[in-house]
């Protein structure tokens, strides 16, 4: 008797024959084709991803390689520069707010919402009033475990009266949490909202992951 698999394509895999049946002999010609066709795009994509891992390599190894070396190694030197001679900033972490249409009460209440915890940076301001900053702190997650974060942060200056400012911008991090495999660390670019009396400035981050707003203080001396 005579069985078949599954149709794949236009074409069929045997796998029992009566020896020397037409039949036979018909279906081992389709397997092979259907066996030269896949070996050949087999061969064709693996021509493609070498072609591509070539054009990688010469791309790499043109002159647009050594510019990006000098925009590594001018960033490395303007955070060198702000370690060195910015100045010092004490950091103390606030609040984190929990937005409540995406949290039951029950979560709400078992939450914490008091980040306690401080850490400390460097920071710059520029002639145009826009502040870069390097900071490492740690705080209380909302289950209350410790959570470290290494940043880089950036402002501009959009609102100016008197002695207040208002500065938007961004944050780029590296942090670690229990609840998140356990401590492997993890980076994250958040927004940042500033308003600033000096020598104070309140901070607002918002997480959108977890739809939470966490609000920061800075103390520059």
């Amino acid at each position: 008797m005579f069985t078949m698999n599954a149709v794949v394509g236009p074409s069929v895999y045997p796998t029992r024959f009566n020896n020397g049946s037409p039949l036979e002999k018909e279906s081992r010609i389709t397997y092979k084709r259907v066996m030269q066709l896949n070996l050949n795009r087999i061969k064709n994509r693996a021509i493609t991803v070498a072609t591509a891992t070539s054009l990688l390599m010469v791309t790499y190894s043109t002159p647009a390689t050594a510019e990006w070396t000098d925009c590594l190694e001018n960033g490395y030197e303007y955070i060198k520069d702000i370690a060195n001679e910015g100045k010092h900033e004490f950091h103390l972490p606030v609040y984190a707010w929990h937005a409540r249409f995406a949290y039951s009460n029950e979560k709400i209440n078992r939450y914490n919402e008091i980040l306690y915890g401080f850490g400390y940076g460097r920071g710059k301001t520029d002639c145009e009033g826009n502040w870069t900053g390097i900071f490492g702190m740690w705080f209380l997650d909302s289950h209350k475990n410790v959570e470290p974060l290494l940043g880089i942060a950036r402002t501009f200056n959009i609102l100016k009266y008197n002695a207040w400012e208002g500065n938007i911008g961004f944050a780029a991090l590296l942090t670690a949490r229990k609840d998140i495999k356990n401590y492997t660390p993890f980076p994250g670019i958040l927004p940042v909202l500033s308003i600033a009396y000096q020598p104070v400035t309140i901070y607002a981050s918002y997480i959108p992951v977890g739809n939470v707003v966490c609000i920061f203080s800075k103390y520059t001396f």
